[in-house]
């Protein structure tokens, strides 16, 4: 579960999917992942967006330093306008094993890449999705702080 704020005072929350279970390893129902938009000041929901089907699991959202733009993980890095009613077919940056997703101070878009046998990588992108830098990091990194 992540929950970010856009620029008009709305709370965005990413929801992972569910997956109900009778007599495991009995399936009984699944929930695909979606985006929920809540009015930020009564809290009631304004619209839900699928972001795939039952099996697809997103991770990882953050929102733009305008406050209009939502990045998560699905397969890549996705990127939707925070007045979009569907998701995205294709991913707006191509990325592997993300770890990691955050928004610098700049706009910039970083994302964090690797696993738990080899070091793995930080690389930032500009909000047109071309590459900045990249830069090596230590095993299975997950977390970014800002200065």
């Amino acid at each position: 579960l992540v929950i970010e704020k856009d620029a008009n005072g709305n709370i965005w929350v990413l929801a992972n999917g569910k997956t109900t279970y009778g007599t495991y390893p009995e399936i009984l129902a699944q929930e695909g992942s979606k985006l929920v938009q809540l009015s930020g000041t009564d809290y009631s929901v304004l619209k839900t967006i699928a972001l795939g089907d039952s099996t697809t699991s997103v991770s990882k959202m953050v929102m733009s330093a305008d406050g209009g733009t939502i990045y998560y993980n699905n397969g890549g890095i996705m990127k939707m306008s925070t007045s979009a009613t569907s998701a995205p077919a294709a991913p707006f940056i191509v990325a592997d094993n993300v770890t990691g997703l955050d928004v610098n101070e700049e706009g910039e878009i970083v994302v964090l890449s690797g696993d738990y046998q080899s070091n793995g990588t930080m690389q930032v992108y500009n909000t047109s999705g071309n590459l900045l830098s990249s830069h090596e990091t230590g095993i299975a990194p997950n977390g970014i702080a800002f200065e």
